[in-house]
């Protein structure tokens, strides 16, 4: 014969082991969530920095100022739609 309070407590015991499993899934979710984040951050960090240490590059100022000049252009372009009187 099975004695109950053996199995009772055998079921108690797994059940404590299958709470501590859970709780350690939900930790281990949270951390990995967290490392992304501050993996990100710490990445976009140190780009930003080697892009810094390199200065600005005249070419790249160059480029962008001439990208800037042309949206600029394209906008008024669409903004005009009058025609010119004599």
């Amino acid at each position: 014969m099975v004695d109950g309070r053996h199995v009772h407590g055998l079921v108690r015991d797994l059940g404590e082991l299958l709470l501590f499993l859970l709780f350690l899934e939900l930790a281990l979710l949270f951390l990995s969530s967290l490392e992304g984040l501050l993996f990100g951050t710490l990445e976009r960090c140190l780009l930003d920095g080697l892009l810094d240490l390199g200065g600005s590059l005249p070419e790249v100022v160059d480029v962008h100022d001439q990208v800037r000049e042309y949206e600029q252009d394209q906008r008024d372009n669409k903004c005009y739609t009058g025609a010119e009187l004599d």
